[in-house]
């Protein structure tokens, strides 16, 4: 009885090394991810005054209204990304890492007899390379790194304003490119040598300079992603 529990424990460790050194043998990794992306939360006090219905919106009754209705944790979202890695060596490797976030909020209100219907749309397009240490133990992968990219940042507004008889349009848009960094950590279960199951989270900091209005600060299109990913070694 020993010695064949002796010889099950040679078989499932010669087992374990045979499938580490295939892991470090794939040195290409290709991932497709799907996951949800919160922005940093807006906790600043609403700019403008509280409309008070008398018949006349100011201008800072406006900018009270837009600042309340659209704040940025509004537009949390799903993301879609896709990935490429190449490993140098077992516990390092260079990562090219594509992706999208974005949503559309509406919203509709009644002011000073004012009936205006409202929408606004933000997406961000983001490429990051990205430097991973990784620990492989038999059919699990723990890696991380830092993160720099290249982040590019759209915005549209439009309003239909009808007042009376009177109607009227309003729209604008914004675009925006600046550069991003952070950290990246991801947990990968290896189901044979050439297919795994990942879970990853990132934490990004993007500041878009185009979007810095006259007394505010730029707009940061970073935030924490979380994704599950298929993967694909060869």
């Amino acid at each position: 009885m020993k010695k064949l529990l002796i010889i099950v424990m040679l078989l499932a460790l010669s087992a374990s090394s045979a499938l580490a050194r295939e892991s470090f043998e794939t040195r290409h990794r290709i991932s497709i991810r799907i996951g949800y992306h919160n922005w940093f939360p807006d906790t600043t006090e609403t700019e403008g005054t509280r409309p008070d219905d008398d018949g006349v919106v100011e201008d800072g009754e406006w900018e009270y209204i837009w600042d309340q209705a659209y704040r940025i944790q509004d537009f949390d979202s799903a993301t879609l990304e896709l990935g490429y890695e190449y490993l140098f060596l077992r516990w390092f490797g260079l990562g090219l890492d594509l992706g999208i976030y974005g949503n559309q909020r509406e919203y509709d209100f009644n002011v000073s007899g004012f009936e205006v219907d409202s929408r606004m749309t933000i997406n961000v397009f983001h490429i990051d390379l990205n430097p991973r240490f990784h620990w492989q133990t038999g059919r699990t992968d723990l890696y991380g790194g830092p993160l720099l990219g290249l982040y590019t940042a759209s915005a549209e507004f439009v309003a239909d304003v009808d007042y009376g008889p009177y109607s009227a349009k309003f729209d604008d848009s914004e675009r925006g490119d600046g550069f991003g960094w952070g950290l990246m950590a991801g947990f990968e279960v290896r189901l044979n040598k050439h297919f795994g199951v990942a879970l990853e989270d990132r934490l990004s900091f993007a500041v878009i300079d185009e979007f810095k209005p006259d007394d505010e600060g730029p707009l940061n299109a970073g935030g924490n992603v979380l994704t599950l990913s298929g993967v694909v070694h060869f």
